[in-house]
């Protein structure tokens, strides 16, 4: 929250109207939300595995 608030990286980038929208905004969040509940048994794979050290 701190690095939003001084406007750090990666919240330093810039908002160009008429381009950057909320709903444009809001298509990119659904196409990250959709990518992750469609993988989402390939990115947590590793929890139905008992792992050793050496695999970690």
């Amino acid at each position: 929250m701190r690095r939003f608030e001084a406007n750090l990286s990666p919240f330093d980038l810039s908002y160009i109207p008429n381009i950057d929208t909320p709903k444009i905004w809001l298509e990119g969040i659904a196409k990250i939300r959709s990518y992750h509940i469609t993988n989402i048994r390939r990115e947590i794979s590793c929890l139905d595995k008992e792992l050793t050290k050496t695999d970690l």
